[in-house]
């Protein structure tokens, strides 16, 4: 009877933790999150290659990354095709199984039997049951779980290595602990957290030694089983043991640049950095959360209230009980899998490092609720069962788990699809700007005539950031994604649409202006706004969040670009140690004026400077350059600020003596600027002091560019333009926009 209300209760619990685990972490994959980040799309990149022929066993690209993510990725794509789903759904489908296989794992290791009968007790069920009903609907492992994270199948495997080496022992099963010895195996192929995994093996099994050294019996008993599950754990990650040893380098990939005794990253202080290392990560466990979006919501613990009050009383529950083995396991399971989020400093607490610790966690939850009430039943009055027991604490613990569990996946759902999908910190941190570009670039028709154009600076120093774009990008419609601050990014770019136009008629360029998010680079992205608009038309724009596009038509593609036909010897000598050496100047889209003869302009009409740079020295700050139009009575009628960056998107501070740039501005004179005679003229300063930095001989900041005569308004039509094309004046509604202080 016990036994068929147990499979019974088996079952509903089964079905409840597959319900709940699937409507928390499959619905809406393809949207939620919202933008695949860019270690997704490098997993999909790989995946794609996988299904091309090119196998590996490591991944060295993105930082390296082990294979068995990409292979379960490289199946999904093979069966649902280039999509966000396929790159998702292993990992998704493995969390939700790390839910099930904890649920079994915690009635392996807390079963206990009724004499001869072996009729075991509910206490296996109970804790198993509420350690994965707690997992299951978790914040912070559901926003994981829905990520193509590679260390989504550690816990999993961890936990069946385990359950099949912890009843294969038990029972002398050759199969299962055949089985355990697969499961273990197979770890060094998932996340770096496992190579801990040894630790927690030799760990446990030290800890069976001290009655052994009394009982030598017990080692002579069990070598065999051991020597089975080590060899076929052995043979399984052999393959992996060897690409390490011929490659060194992929060991260490990852780990060694965030490895906590390596003075550059403790900055001289390693007992400090790992102790604010270990307090930040035992905090997620009720206290403090991690602040990363694609983690967690808003910093929250990993553990709620009650969560992390069972918690802690089931980790000091398990430390009393150190003798039995099942309950021993639990903290040198914890500790061993604390260490790799431990070891590595780079910030607040990071719960993907502490992945490998989610079984022993959350049965820790479930054996402290099982034992608070259960001491309850030992203690209250009333008619006891043959346990010494009162009935119905034991019903009130379930009461409570299922309270517990329904409660806080009601709150995950609402969180997860509401508060934490619409937040702009969500959407920054999967670059959703990518996801929502690389959709519009792939609805454009073929033969449209369509190219698109995304510039970006010399910051990104690899291909990380287009991993995402270049596994969703169809290739329907050219799209370049071109370095918009190197010295040649102008013949390049020419050259770019000028082979464009040999396969196929540029009938339209489409521009990516990036006005948020992490792609912005100066005034180097805005060059390409710059020249499309100079030898061409603009014929509209379009705001998305991040990014603007802008539609240029007309292109004139019969002869190179450039930023200026003449460049102006001017050579200013500051004190901060740099000097500008160089001066263009026209309006904007129209004759190149000399820049030491009168300009006559209107009101609202755009201009252009471009100016060159020098770093005699080490400047001595990061310098901004102020344009002030000065009116003949001293005052400043328009000012706009930009930083001098060099051609790799570097800060003044950074420059090396010797080292050249240029800067290009562009700006419209306000619509109410009175007529009459004005000075534009230019202060370098830094720009944390806010102080300028002074002409060496001259000692004043502010130098003369050029001189302007406003005009009354007109409303004549434009004339000749630099390329020779009566008529081609640019849009007085178009401005490049300058977004101060970004970087």
């Amino acid at each position: 009877m016990i036994r068929r209300r147990q499979r019974m209760v088996r079952v509903l619990i089964v079905v409840g933790l597959l319900l709940m685990a699937c409507a928390l972490r499959l619905p809406r994959l393809d949207q939620l999150p919202p933008g695949l980040f860019i270690d997704e799309g490098a997993n999909g990149l790989d995946a794609l290659a996988v299904l091309q022929g090119h196998h590996a066993l490591f991944f060295p690209e993105n930082q390296g990354r082990e294979g068995m993510v990409i292979y379960a990725t490289a199946l999904a794509i093979a069966l649902l095709g280039r999509t966000i789903t396929a790159v998702r759904l292993p990992a998704a489908l493995a969390s939700i199984g790390t839910a099930l296989a904890v649920f079994w794992l915690g009635q392996v290791l807390f079963d206990e039997r009724r004499g001869k009968g072996e009729v075991p007790t509910w206490r296996g069920l109970f804790v198993g049951g509420t350690a994965a009903g707690i997992l299951a609907v978790s914040l912070g492992y559901t926003t994981i779980g829905r990520d193509s994270f590679r260390a989504n199948f550690l816990p999993l495997l961890l936990a069946l290595g385990i359950g099949f080496l912890w009843s294969g022992m038990k029972r002398g099963s050759l199969w299962r602990l055949t089985l355990a010895g697969i499961f273990t195996g197979l770890l060094i192929y998932t996340y770096i957290a496992a190579r801990f995994t040894p630790l927690l093996l030799v760990a446990l099994g030290l800890s069976f030694l001290w009655p052994a050294i009394v009982r030598p019996a017990h080692i002579r008993r069990y070598l065999p089983s051991v020597g089975l599950y080590l060899a076929v754990a052995g043979l399984v990650a052999m393959p992996m043991v060897v690409d390490f040893a011929l490659h060194p380098e992929y060991f260490g990939s990852r780990s060694t640049r965030l490895f906590i005794f390596d003075p550059l990253v403790n900055h001289g202080d390693p007992l400090g950095a790992l102790a604010r290392n270990l307090r930040t990560h035992i905090g997620v466990w009720g206290f403090a959360g991690d602040p990363n979006w694609r983690h967690n919501y808003d910093s929250r613990p990993l553990l709620n209230l009650p969560e992390a009050l069972l918690f802690w009383a089931g980790l000091l529950v398990a430390l009393a009980r150190w003798r039995r083995p099942a309950y021993r396991l639990l903290p040198i399971w914890i500790g061993s899998f604390l260490l790799p989020a431990v070891l590595a400093y780079e910030a607040p607490a990071n719960t993907l490092r502490l992945i490998g610790t989610v079984p022993a966690v959350y049965l820790c939850v479930g054996v402290g609720l099982w034992h608070a009430f259960d001491a309850l039943a030992r203690r209250l009055p009333g008619r006891k069962n043959e346990d010494g027991r009162v009935a119905w604490p034991h019903y009130a613990a379930v009461a409570a788990a299922l309270v517990m569990i329904v409660a806080q996946g009601i709150s995950t759902y609402r969180t997860y699809n509401g508060p934490w999908a619409a937040h702009p910190a969500t959407y920054e941190a999967y670059r959703g700007e990518w996801t929502n570009l690389t959709r519009l670039v792939n609805a454009s028709p073929a033969g449209s005539g369509d190219v698109y154009v995304i510039p970006l600076g010399n910051q990104f120093t690899d291909d990380s950031h287009e991993y995402n774009f270049r596994y969703l990008y169809d290739h329907t419609v050219p799209a370049h994604i071109l370095r918009a601050a190197e010295p040649e990014a102008i013949a390049q770019f020419y050259r770019t649409l000028a082979d464009d136009q040999l396969a196929e008629p540029v009938r339209r360029v489409r521009l990516i202006d990036w006005t948020g998010g992490t792609h912005w680079s100066g005034d180097a992205t805005g060059r390409y706004a710059f020249l499309l608009s100079k030898y061409g038309r603009l014929a509209g724009e379009m705001e998305r969040p991040n990014f603007r596009l802008l539609d240029f038509t007309d292109l004139i593609l019969d002869r190179p670009w450039s930023l200026y036909e003449r460049l102006e010897p001017r050579e200013v000598v500051y004190d901060g140690g740099i000097s500008l050496t160089g001066l263009a100047f026209s309006r904007h889209g129209g004759q190149q004026e000399p820049a030491a003869q009168p300009i006559s302009v209107q009101p609202g009409e755009s201009l252009w400077t471009a100016l060159t740079w020098r770093a005699d020295r080490p400047p001595a700050g990061d310098y901004k350059v102020s344009l002030r139009l000065q009116d003949a009575e001293g005052g400043v009628a328009f000012q706009t600020d930009e930083y001098i960056w060099s051609f790799d998107h570097a800060a003044t501070t950074r420059w090396q003596p010797g080292e050249t740039s240029e800067s290009l501005v562009v700006f419209t004179l306000p619509q109410d600027l009175a007529p009459g005679n004005y000075e534009l003229r230019l202060v370098v300063y830094d720009d944390k002091t806010q102080t300028p930095t002074v002409q060496v001989g001259v000692w004043q900041p502010e130098v003369t560019l050029a001189r302007l005569q406003i005009k009354a308004v007109s409303h004549a039509a434009g004339g000749a333009t630099a390329d020779g094309n009566v008529g081609r004046v640019a849009n007085p509604s178009y401005k490049l926009i300058y977004r101060a202080g970004t970087q």
